[in-house]
């Protein structure tokens, strides 16, 4: 047999640690089970699991065979790129799971082409790996290691199969443990001696938040893949500037062109979070390679993709230049899975910004969905001592599925300032949001006081809300000046909240008191028509969908924010008013907008107020003034 192919036992190490249960388990099993399972049945074609997506629960083929298949490139020569593809047929196995096809005959004939990646017009395939047969079953890794699909199941024929819920399984596994332990067992058994050995050789590493991964310019000796958390690369310059050259989210992975190459780390790499590492050694990818010269291949692929995208899209390099500022380009927003809530000082409507903050991002629709946290959740899911010392434990196992299972986790800081949920806030934080009123006061809050004496080196931005649409000149550099903290962007946000109110003590209502107040309504009322803010609602309803603030924020925390660039041309560029126009008909949000010449003058005009009518009337009353006669005639140039 195969040095690297699975080992055949697995049939009585089963049954050895089933029948360890004792009778009365086996029984008590049953009779949890009997009421959850169901018979189902997929007719030819169906797709039980795709690929990407939480496994529902366990199949059991009754009956007809369910193809389990993967995508793959179609010009890869080669998909088996380590060897571990059943290569012979056991017939007397005990999970028909590793049940190969004939690739000669059924594999070339049921391939089929789905264009993927549009963009390098790369197509792929789909390659059937095994069949399972009656009593085989299907959902075995998800359901044990609760991850995403990297397969797809489908019904190859009509079959039947009993289908056990996820949830069900792990209402077992919570009462009887051992039920857990068994289908481990059962699947390490199964997976080739190849796997095993690379998991063996592979090193698991936990980092906190500010810790160091490895320093520039030592010398590579390992791979790094991003379990949990989240990681930023700095370079250090000649003129001792700092520059980031890459941030990494979960899933991600970094240092292969070093090791590859054989050369130096190119800068600094440390944790911005809490974070869960897998490390790849050098030793075991050279004696992979060695072995397997196509999964050197597969590496070559990967840098060239990135080297491809770097060049197609020059906005990602942070190349430093001499007037930008220390600053510049310290994070970026790409595969962002945590947001963090805060507020700058006490009394600010946190609660209800995340739940807006959360509509919008539902609606404009973040991959694999997006949750909001705070502590009251907590507590109910995890109970009161979710922040003991074991129950932070459970609480980081708990967080760490939420980030798996969702695109977006969104935490909300609802408690006071040293407490436990505001510090697993800020920790879990790929990017903190810290909101305050803008026309409160801009001094230093308790909350900033606080996140400065954390660890945390996540990106911070600052949002302002208002209560009107409109923004006093000199606002944002009044907050911004004492925060250079603030590494990230800055937003100005209208929502309308309830200020707090306070409680006054009666007084007597004297006669001039009451003519007092009197001649302050007055003055009010005769201010509101004669202030520079006479107009602080839009034309436009908030509400709109997609056009909102809150979406404008959701689409910058997704890095889905579309910016628009108007030319130059004198008076051909007030046709950028119609393509404006066009572009609100069609119902494309513009986030960011700029231009040159007469293209910066309209995009200013759109950016006043972000509305077509107002830009439409202020464009129509300056291009009469520049067609007028006797401006044209007086706008003489006197020889010097």
């Amino acid at each position: 047999m195969d040095p690297f192919d699975a080992s055949m036992d697995g049939e009585s190490d089963t049954t050895a640690s089933v029948s360890g249960m004792g009778t009365s388990h086996q029984t008590n099993i049953l009779e949890d089970v009997k009421d959850e399972m169901e018979i189902v049945f997929f007719p030819q074609g169906s797709l039980l699991v795709e690929k990407g997506e939480r496994n529902p629960g366990i199949y059991y083929v009754i009956d007809g065979f369910l193809d389990v298949s993967v995508h793959i490139d179609e010009n890869d020569s080669d998909p088996n790129v380590l060897g571990t593809a059943p290569r012979h047929d056991p017939a007397h196995s005990p999970e028909v799971l590793r049940v190969p096809l004939d690739r000669s005959k059924s594999q070339s004939k049921r391939s089929f082409a789905t264009t993927t990646g549009s963009r390098h017009g790369r197509r792929q395939v789909r390659k059937s790996l095994f069949l399972t047969k009656p009593g085989g079953l299907a959902g075995y890794v998800g359901t044990v290691a609760s991850q995403r699909s990297f397969m797809d199941v489908t019904a190859k024929t009509d079959v039947y199969v009993g289908f056990l819920p996820k949830a069900a399984v792990e209402k077992v596994v919570d009462r009887y443990p051992v039920v857990l332990m068994t289908l481990a067992k059962r699947l390490t058994s199964l997976l080739p001696r190849l796997i095993l050995h690379i998991d063996f050789a592979l090193e698991w590493v936990q980092v906190n938040a500010g810790q160091s991964i490895y320093h520039q310019k030592e010398d590579s000796d390992a791979i790094y893949i991003v379990l949990n958390g989240r990681l930023r690369a700095i370079q250090e310059g000649d003129d001792n500037r700092m520059k980031v050259i890459g941030e990494y989210g979960q899933g991600d992975s970094v240092g292969e062109l070093e090791v590859l190459t054989e050369s130096t780390r190119p800068g600094t790499l440390h944790a911005i979070r809490d974070t869960e590492l897998a490390k790849f050694p050098k030793t075991l990818f050279n004696s992979l390679a060695l072995e397997h010269p196509g999964i050197t291949i597969k590496i070559s692929k990967i840098i060239a993709a990135r080297m491809r995208a770097l060049v197609e899209d020059p906005l990602t390099d942070t190349k430093s230049s001499k007037a930008a500022a220390t600053q510049d380009k310290t994070s970026s927003t790409s595969n962002l899975r945590t947001v963090a809530v805060l507020p700058v000082t006490a009394g600010i409507p946190v609660v209800e910004f995340g739940n807006r903050l959360l509509n919008a991002l539902s609606q404009i629709g973040t991959p694999h969905g997006v949750v909001s946290l705070n502590q009251t959740g907590i507590l109910n899911h995890l109970g009161r001592h979710a922040f003991s010392r074991m129950g932070k434990l459970k609480l980081s196992q708990y967080l760490a599925d939420l980030e798996e299972k969702y695109g977006l986790v969104l935490y909300v800081a609802d408690t006071n300032v040293k407490s436990p949920w505001t510090q697993t806030c800020i920790s879990q934080a790929d990017c903190i949001l810290l909101v305050g009123l803008a026309e409160s006061s801009s001094n230093i809050g308790e909350y900033e006081r606080f996140l400065l004496t954390t660890k945390t080196t996540a990106r911070k931005e600052l949002v302002l809300l208002h209560s009107e649409r409109y923004c006093p000149p000199g606002l944002t550099q009044r907050w911004l000046r004492n925060r250079p903290w603030i590494n990230g962007s800055h937003h100005h946000i209208q929502m309308s909240f309830r200020a707090p109110t306070e409680q006054v003590q009666p007084q007597l209502r004297r006669f001039g008191t009451a003519l007092k107040q009197r001649v302050q309504v007055l003055q009010a009322e005769i201010q509101k028509y004669t202030s520079r803010r006479v107009r602080q609602t839009p034309l436009y309803s908030a509400e709109t969908p997609f056009k909102g603030d809150f979406h404008r924020l959701a689409r910058r925390l997704c890095g889905k924010s579309v910016g628009l660039v108007l030319g130059g041309g004198g008076a051909r560029g007030i046709s950028h008013v119609g393509v404006i126009r066009a572009l609100e008909e069609a119902g494309i949000p513009i986030d960011m907008i700029g231009g040159t010449s007469i293209g910066s003058f309209i995009g200013a005009l759109y950016a006043w107020d972000a509305d077509v009518v107002p830009m439409y009337g202020r464009a129509k009353k300056f291009s009469g003034r520049m067609a007028s006669m006797w401006r044209f005639a007086l706008d003489l140039t006197y020889p010097t």
